[in-house]
């Protein structure tokens, strides 16, 4: 992972110190759920402007998974509670992932980029890639 080439980690254990105590988590937690915060925002624009639906379902999952938890995932890991707060990380991460690519790339709906005709086809598909890879960037970052 980048963070530990560089000498960095995101998990608190991996930064232990001499004395065994648990230092604060680095930067890269924080990091990820701001970029994803951004990418999400822009490609849920896109959603609007290239008009593209989505279900009921889909938008429960999105609402929860996709939007929710990796910021309360980041709360949590400010709070001290580094396990729940990393294991939630890492599971919205790599949950969103996954479905980035089943209902952009592989499933034939509405919301695959083949799919998606008109003005905001360019934009669509550029943020349904940049955020499949900040999801797929942050869920490999975690060390749970």
């Amino acid at each position: 992972m980048l963070a530990q080439l560089v000498g960095l980690s995101a998990s608190p254990v991996a930064n232990r110190g001499v004395t065994g105590t648990v230092a604060p988590p680095s930067w890269t937690a924080y990091l990820s759920v701001a970029v994803h915060v951004c990418a999400s925002s822009l490609h849920g624009w896109s959603h609007l402007h290239a008009e593209v639906p989505t279900t009921f379902v889909q938008n429960v999952f999105i609402s929860v998974v996709v939007i929710a938890i990796p910021p309360l995932a980041a709360a949590l890991i400010a709070l001290r509670r580094w396990h729940l707060g990393y294991a939630l990380l890492f599971s919205s991460m790599a949950g969103s992932f996954l479905f980035e690519i089943a209902f952009h790339f592989v499933v034939d709906t509405p919301d695959s980029v083949v799919n998606v005709c008109g003005t905001g086809v360019r934009m669509f598909l550029v943020s349904a890639v940049v955020l499949a890879l900040v999801e797929l960037v942050g869920s490999l970052d975690i060390d749970t």
